[in-house]
């Protein structure tokens, strides 16, 4: 039971858990993992699984009662009386953040300009017109999550399921190759990140640059373990323990490094330095944004791009947005 005396959960983030982006992981009731479906008589259900044996529960309902309970924590999460939730959120930062990495201007601007490109995405994913791929717009918005660090149709199809859409292994694997197609810019840069960390792998101590942006080098520590280091538009650093450069079996040479989570090598290819890259400065955003938000609100809860924060009226929410917006 994680919940304190006074009914509100704590201890649910975990600082820097989420290996090398540095970004926050969560435990317990994993708030950022809730469940997106969210049932049309959650009240109802809520206190029949409270007042309810397991085996009651089922002689009412066929959906398993573990099941029913994933889909309640979203609206089992309600402010104090007289307050409420408000939430501030990056929108498309991911999907903002490559382009803007990546120098990509045409992609930037058109954010900027107001286009709404997981629409586009969709239009182009499913051959119709952007009017017509507006209802389609989730699609669109998964296709490009999936598709902008290096994903084709398994990529795709996993990351599908997590949004609740059904997709066949097929569709999966037209719409990312359409996506790439569309956008080689992608993996234009994904190339040009990981040709810069081979190089400073093979020359500790040398700075190799990869636009305005990102930066890498490497060096020796003390038990002559190399690490690869990668330095981003904040000043702070992703370091890649153990680093080699191992004999591929597509020619040349991949990297590879050792897994915080898991203590195994790994391979790292450019999907995952763009990944990683981007995740990494949109954490930095939202650190950013914490300590300024968190001097005038308190902050309840945050997933990865968003800000919860528990306010009196809807009278504050034009001074999140400021907060959050402010350079």
């Amino acid at each position: 039971n994680q919940m304190s005396s006074d009914d509100r959960l704590r201890g649910m983030f975990v600082y820097a858990g989420a290996g090398q982006t540095g970004r926050f992981s969560a435990r317990a009731a994993q708030l950022h993992n809730l469940v997106r479906d969210v049932l049309p008589d959650a009240e109802e259900r809520i206190e029949e699984i409270k007042t309810m044996t397991p085996q009651q529960y089922q002689l009412l309902h066929s959906d398993p009662i573990m099941h029913t309970a994933s889909k309640l924590i979203r609206p089992a999460l309600i402010a104090p009386p007289g307050k409420l939730f408000v939430i501030g959120d990056f929108s498309a930062v991911e999907a903002k953040g490559v382009p803007w990495l990546a120098g990509n201007q045409y992609e930037v601007e058109a954010w900027a300009s107001g286009a709404d490109r997981y629409v586009e995405d969709a239009a182009n994913a499913f051959g119709v017109s952007e009017d017509e791929a507006v209802p389609l717009r989730q699609a669109g918005k998964v296709v490009r999550l999936a598709a902008q660090f290096g994903g084709k149709g398994g990529s795709l199809l996993a990351m599908s399921k997590g949004y609740g859409l059904e997709l066949s292994e097929a569709d999966a694997h037209n719409m990312a190759d359409a996506w790439h197609e569309a956008n080689p810019w992608v993996e234009q840069y994904g190339r040009k990140l990981e040709k810069a960390a081979k190089l400073a792998v093979s020359n500790p101590g040398e700075v190799f640059e990869v636009g305005e942006h990102i930066k890498y080098c490497s060096e020796y520590l003390s038990n002559s373990v190399k690490v690869l280091r990668c330095l981003l538009p904040s000043g702070r650093v992703i370091s890649y323990h153990d680093v080699e450069l191992v004999p591929s079996q597509y020619g040349g040479h991949d990297l590879s490094a050792i897994k915080p989570s898991t203590g195994a090598r790994a391979r790292i290819w450019y999907g995952m330095l763009i990944e990683n890259c981007t995740q990494a400065m949109c954490n930095d955003l939202l650190r950013y944004a914490m300590v300024l938000v968190d001097a005038e609100y308190p902050i309840v809860a945050h997933v990865h791009d968003e800000l919860v924060v528990e306010v009196e009226d809807e009278e504050h929410i034009a001074r999140l947005q400021e907060l959050m917006e402010q350079k």
